[in-house]
């Protein structure tokens, strides 16, 4: 790689640094962006000014968020995860089962929610579109993590892993465990791990090679979750699981 190569890159990781801190931050100025990054001024100044004349940041009284360029990219993202075919079998079951359905989708390390459902009598709605999930404290994170490489799956065991709840499962012994009992049963439970008042109740997305491409979540309220029908509407999820990978991996 040549010195201006070296450059791009460098101005991209910094480009996208900067909006990156912009979403966490949800919306910052110059100098708070500079604090955060601990970036000069300068520099920052070049890099919020670019990305507002190229339309992916909008300016109000010194303080930038990210525009609707960065929505009509992801609603492109959005159609291509969740065709309607998809969403058809994510509303089908919501129907069928009662509670909110949600797809999360697996890339590139991240879980996020690309699609959900909430029936009219859902009592709980955790998780909205477009948010992450750590892969150890969801359900449906936990249905991802079951079927990903050995290599991949340590990686995530072995970083700090976070207790949002005391229920959260954070000894890598007892995740390992939980694990297998997800392969065997091919369906990934928790109860108030991420949320004291959430149950969430999921089964993984796999292609052809055996990869998690993402899982599909069922959620309630504890205590309500699948209302004492676990046997046969655990089928319902696991079938809908395996509709979806025709769907979404061929």
């Amino acid at each position: 790689m040549d010195h201006a190569d070296s450059a791009g890159v460098k101005t991209a990781r910094t480009s996208f640094s900067i909006v990156e801190a912009i979403a966490e931050l949800d919306g910052a100025g110059i100098s708070e962006l500079s604090r955060y990054l601990d970036r000069s001024k300068g520099g920052i100044h070049k890099h919020v000014h670019t990305l507002a004349d190229l339309g992916y940041l909008v300016e109000d009284n010194g303080t930038y968020r990210l525009s609707l360029g960065f929505w009509t990219l992801g609603t492109d993202v959005r159609d291509r995860l969740v065709p309607e075919q998809v969403q058809s079998l994510i509303d089908d079951l919501a129907a069928s089962i009662g509670h909110v359905v949600t797809l999360v989708s697996y890339e590139s390390a991240t879980a996020a929610v690309v699609y959900s459902k909430a029936p009219a009598t859902a009592s709980v709605r955790p998780f909205g579109e477009g948010d992450s999930l750590p892969l150890h404290a969801t359900a449906g994170g936990k249905a991802i993590l079951a079927y990903l490489p050995e290599s991949e799956c340590d990686a995530v065991l072995e970083s700090d892993l976070e207790a949002y709840t005391e229920a959260t499962l954070t000894d890598r012994d007892d995740l390992r465990a939980a694990l297998e009992n997800v392969r065997q049963q091919r369906l990934a439970r928790e109860k108030g791990e991420y949320d004291p008042a959430v149950e969430c109740v999921a089964a993984p997305i796999v292609d052809s090679d055996g990869y998690p491409r993402g899982s599909i979540v069922v959620t309630s309220g504890t205590e309500q979750l699948l209302d004492g029908n676990i046997e046969e509407d655990a089928s319902l999820i696991v079938s809908a699981s395996k509709s979806l990978e025709n769907t979404m991996t061929h």
